[in-house]
Order: structure tokens, then C-alpha cells, then sequence
């Protein structure tokens, strides 16, 4: 998930007790616990030890952006390894973080050929989509905020100040991250033009603050990272994606400079030239800009 998959990890450890909260009402976090599941190479996104009415139990958190083939079954591997290494029962949450239609849900369910239930296991999707905003704004909870633009209020001038100002007054030490996360996610979610650069523009104004933040300087400091990497191993493959993205860039600036910032954004992140080069011949025989920004939008569904 790239820096979906950094921002959501990075904003739960920035104040991880909001979200066993939220999860898991009228529990107490203990301690994280390792994401390595060392009987098996797998790594959850994030697994907590808490405390729900004096027994222990653990907190199993996915983060995902869209969903993917056996995802059911991928959880319920993970929450079996957890059980197994801890020997606590294990509460397992994926948070979806963009609309899509292929989720699967609980229960997972096996059965015999006779039709005998053998085993029966239950995790939890939250579709944050579907999460009413209200859910989000109880008192002492300002980590949430982050998340606000991916609920039901959306991305907007009007959700974002009203984040930004409950941050800021709740955030304590934590506001410099929360911001810059906030920033983050409401830029991932970004499909329109013009809220792009309304939230460049207020950003900007926070400069300073988001300087001083860890989220944004650990953010920053992986992308070098991966890019000299990247550089090393692929520089040749390198060249043909900047050709393939320039000459992208060169067609929407002649035919439709409208959606000139969104097509940055999104050929930005394409790291196959196949889809680029399909994308040019879409682009060039796209009769309006409608089409042209469909196009665009459906890269994510190809990478």
C-alpha cells in the first residue's frame, strides 16, 4: 500500500489508546506487541495486548487500501499464529480505507461434505466509508481525526478545518504528526483538482509545524531511501518510466491541462511502464476531459 500502508501505521502509533477505544470500547491498551509472527514469515500491520474488564486479550489491526483475493483467510491465519505465540484470545479488525465492492466478510466458515460446521472463525471489517464522522469526534479521541476526510463527511474545506482546529487544541505533543498525517490521508483521497490545491494551499500555511513533525520527517526519509534504492536497481527501467510519464504529462498539458495535477499524482506512483504505455493510447484517443480523468482514476485498479 506504499504510504497509505506508512500513514495508517505511523497514525496509530501516534496515539494508539483512540483506536482500542474506538475498536474495542472500555478496553485498555498494555503494550504493542511485535508485528513479526515468528512461526511463519508474516508480519501483521499491528497487533496490541489490551485489557477488556480485567482479562487480557489481544487487538489484531489490518490496514487495507482496496480489498484482495482470501483476505478472510489471510486474517484468519494471522489471529491463529497470534493465538499460538501469546496464547490470548485475538480480536481481529480490517480497516478498509478506499470504497470497493470485492470485501470479504465474516464469518469464515468450514464445513464438512455432509454439511457438519467444523470450524467457525469472525473478524471485523470497518469500511470507513460507511462510519458516520460523529463516531469519530467523541471527546478525547483526537487521534481519529486523521481519518475524518475518509468517512461519510468526505474530503472538504469544512472536514479538514474542523480537523485541523480539533488538533490543534487536543493534540498536545502529538499535533505536529497528527497534522501532518491528516495532510497525508486527505491528499491520498484526493480525487478532485481543486480540493488538491485548496489543501496545498492551507497546508502551506502549517509549514513550520509539519517540519517538526516525526510522521512527516520518517515519511520523507523513506522516500530518499527508496528512491536511491530504486536508482541503483533500476536505473535503467527508471528511464523508461520518466520518458513514459513525460510523455503523459506533454499530452494533458496539450489536450486537457484542467486535470494536469491529478495526472502528476497518479503516473507518479506507476512503477510499470506496460501501464503507462496503454495509458498513452487511451489518453490520445480520449474524446473529453471526463474521459481522460476516468482513465487516470483506473491506473489504481491496474497497479
Amino acid at each position: 500500500m506504499g504510504r497509505w500502508d506508512k500513514g495508517m501505521k505511523l497514525l496509530i502509533g501516534a496515539r494508539p489508546q483512540d483506536f482500542v477505544s474506538w475498536l474495542v470500547p472500555d478496553a485498555e491498551l498494555v503494550e504493542e506487541l511485535p508485528q513479526e509472527l515468528h512461526s511463519r514469515d508474516l508480519d501483521t500491520d499491528k497487533l496490541y495486548k489490551i485489557r477488556l474488564y480485567s482479562q487480557l486479550l489481544l487487538l489484531h489491526i489490518e490496514f487495507q487500501r482496496r480489498s484482495e483475493r482470501k483476505m478472510d483467510m489471510r486474517v484468519w491465519e494471522y489471529n491463529v499464529l497470534a493465538t499460538l505465540a501469546y496464547g490470548l484470545p485475538v480480536l481481529s479488525f480490517v480497516i478498509y480505507l478506499r470504497k470497493d465492492s470485492k470485501i470479504a466478510e465474516s464469518p469464515v466458515i468450514w464445513s464438512s461434505p455432509n454439511g457438519q460446521e467444523i470450524h467457525r472463525f469472525y473478524f471485523e471489517n470497518i469500511k470507513l466509508w460507511e462510519i458516520d464522522p460523529n463516531v469519530l469526534r467523541r471527546k478525547g479521541m483526537v487521534g481519529l481525526f486523521p481519518l475524518l476526510p475518509l468517512t461519510q463527511a468526505g474530503v472538504g474545506p469544512k472536514v479538514i478545518e474542523e480537523a485541523i482546529a480539533r488538533i490543534q487544541a487536543e493534540g498536545g505533543e502529538t499535533t505536529p504528526d497528527l497534522l501532518s498525517l491528516l495532510y497525508l490521508l486527505t491528499e491520498l483521497a484526493c480525487e478532485n483538482d481543486d480540493d488538491i490545491h485548496w489543501l496545498d494551499r492551507r497546508f502551506a500555511m502549517l509549514y513550520d509545524v509539519l517540519q517538526e513533525s516525526k510522521a512527516y520527517q520518517k515519511i520523507k526519509q523513506e522516500g530518499l531511501e527508496e528512491g536511491l534504492l530504486r536508482g541503483r536497481e533500476e536505473g535503467r527501467k527508471e528511464g523508461e518510466l520518466q520518458a513514459l510519464r513525460q510523455t503523459i504529462l506533454t499530452i494533458i498539458q496539450t489536450r486537457f491541462p484542467k486535470i494536469m495535477r491529478l495526472a502528476k499524482k497518479q503516473t507518479a506512483v506507476v512503477d510499470d511502464p506496460a501501464v503507462l504505455q496503454e495509458l498513452i493510447t487511451y489518453l490520445i484517443t480520449a474524446q473529453t476531459v471526463e474521459e481522460a480523468r476516468q482513465h487516470l482514476l483506473a491506473m489504481d485498479e491496474d497497479e
